[in-house]
C-alpha cells in the first residue's frame, strides 16, 4: 500500500508498506535502470522493512532528499500510539533514525496517534507536517523542521493547538510543498483537509518562523468551489511558478467532479 517515487539524481526509488504475515513493514527498493529494482531497506533481510520495530506496523511512507541524503518519513504504531518515525539512508542498505531512535517518534504528544507525514527542503531546514490527536480528539495538523541534527516546531508548538483553521475541528491529509517564483524566492504552503460542518480544502503559507498565514480566504471557509458539499483528499503540487491544488468534491448531482485552483486564491 501507499507507494512512492523518489528521483534522486538520476536514482529512483520506491518506497511502500507491505505486510509480511506479522505487521506491515515499510519497504525501499532502488531501480537498477535495466529492469530489475533491488531492496535497499534490510541487507540480506527480505522479510522485514525499515520499521523501528519489525512486529508493529507501518504505514504511510514517504521519502524525500534533503541535504544530499535519503529521508523516509511514516507512521508507525508503538503499541500505544502510532509514532511519526524518520530515518535517513546511509547509502550502504542501512538506515539511520534521525527521530530521537527512542520508542517514539517526533510527535506533540507521543501517548497520540499521529499520521499522514507529508515533507519539503526550504532553505536549509527539512520540513515535515502530520496529523495529529489531540487531548480532546481532535486531529491537528502539526509540523516540525529538521536542521540536520536536531527537530524544532514550527507550528506555533502548543499543545492543544496545530496549524488548523479552528484547532476544535478534525484536520487531515496534510501536504508541504514549496514554491519558487520568478525572483527565485521560495515559499512553503501547506494544504490539508479540515471540518467545519462540511469539508474543507485550507491552504496556509509558512512565515519562516513558527506562524502560519492563510491563502484561502481565511475565512470559515476553505478553498471549495460549493462549501456546502463534501470534499476528498487534495493533492498539490507547485507548478509555474505558482501553487497548484486538485481536490475532489461533490455537486448538486452528489457526483463528485475534480476541482483544481491556482495561487494567488
Amino acid at each position: 500500500n501507499n507507494p512512492q517515487l523518489l528521483d534522486d539524481n538520476s536514482s529512483l526509488y520506491a518506497i511502500w508498506s507491505e505486510n509480511n504475515g506479522t505487521a506491515n513493514q515499510i519497504r525501499v527498493k532502488l531501480f537498477d535502470n535495466t529492469t530489475s529494482w533491488n531492496l535497499v531497506d534490510k541487507i540480506g533481510d527480505n522479510t522485514t522493512g525499515i520499521n523501528k520495530d519489525t512486529s508493529k506496523n507501518a504505514i504511510n511512507p514517504k521519502l524525500l532528499n534533503f541535504n544530499s541524503g535519503i529521508y523516509a518519513a511514516w507512521s508507525e504504531d508503538n503499541g500505544t500510539a502510532s509514532q511519526i518515525r524518520v530515518a535517513r539512508y546511509n547509502s550502504s542498505s542501512s538506515w539511520i533514525f534521525v527521530d530521537g531512535n527512542g520508542s517514539t517518534g517526533i510527535n506533540k504528544a507521543t501517548d497520540k496517534n499521529a499520521t499522514d507525514p507529508s515533507m519539503a527542503v526550504l532553505s536549509t531546514k527539512l520540513y515535515l507536517a502530520w496529523s495529529e490527536t489531540n487531548a480532546d480528539n481532535r486531529t491537528q495538523i502539526r509540523v516540525k523542521s529538521y536542521d540536520g541534527s536536531s527537530w524544532s516546531f514550527v507550528d506555533g508548538d502548543n499543545a492543544t493547538k496545530g496549524i488548523n483553521k479552528d484547532y476544535t475541528q478534525n484536520a487531515s491529509y496534510p501536504q508541504l510543498v514549496k514554491v519558487t517564483d520568478n525572483s527565485s524566492s521560495s515559499k512553503l504552503y501547506a494544504v490539508w483537509l479540515e471540518e467545519n460542518g462540511n469539508t474543507q480544502v485550507r491552504v496556509a503559507e509558512f512565515n519562516g518562523t513558527s506562524s502560519w498565514i492563510f491563502k484561502d480566504g481565511d475565512s470559515f471557509d476553505g478553498l471549495n468551489l460549493n462549501t456546502a458539499k463534501i470534499t476528498g483528499k487534495p493533492s498539490a503540487t507547485a507548478y509555474l511558478n505558482q501553487l497548484i491544488v486538485a481536490w475532489s468534491e461533490t455537486n448538486s448531482l452528489g457526483v463528485p467532479q475534480i476541482r483544481v485552483a491556482k495561487s494567488p486564491f
